[in-house]
């Protein structure tokens, strides 16, 4: 009986080195040439003399980026641009190999028309697009050359343009 349960014994010890053999086996996968891009998400802010940009967002996944949502503060005496007719601003990334891209852009004129600044300055707006091999490949260092440049009218329609670099805060 002792030579029963023993030929019990080993064949169940062989039946499970086996089976895990069969399952790692199984379950082994081949290895990965492209692994998934981790989403990356960047807070950005930057002041010039007469202009703030605060939340200016990056958020970068393997199908998606998504700039922008930053808020625009003006730096001076407020009454210097509430009758103002033009605003015009654009955030320029330094991308490798490309060069300057403008990312996002907007402009607002108005010749008998005075431009709500308060309104505009709450929002720059945001754009969305499928990433291009570039932006896949760019890292915190290559997001902190973005650039956010502006153009505007006082209230007497005086022409003042402004441009700082744009830093990485989260």
């Amino acid at each position: 009986m002792n030579r029963k349960w023993g030929l019990i014994a080993v064949s169940t010890i062989v039946l499970i080195v086996v089976c895990s053999f069969l399952f790692q086996w199984g379950n082994a996968s081949e290895p990965i040439d492209n692994p998934p891009l981790d989403e990356i998400t960047y807070t950005m802010s930057g002041e010039g003399s007469q202009w703030e940009v605060t939340n200016y967002r990056i958020y970068r996944s393997e199908d998606q980026i998504v700039r922008g949502s930053a808020k625009l503060h003006y730096l001076g005496v407020i009454q210097d641009i509430q009758e103002s007719r033009y605003l015009k601003f654009r955030i320029v990334e330094i991308q490798p190999g490309v060069g300057a891209t403008t990312v996002l852009s907007s402009s607002y004129e108005g010749e008998n028309t005075i431009i709500n600044m308060e309104k505009r300055m709450e929002d720059l707006g945001q754009i969305s697009s499928t990433p291009t091999e570039n932006e896949l490949s760019m890292e915190a260092e290559d997001f902190e050359t973005t650039r956010f440049e502006i153009e505007w009218k006082d209230s007497q329609g005086n022409l003042h343009n402004e441009s700082f670099d744009l830093s990485i805060t989260q």
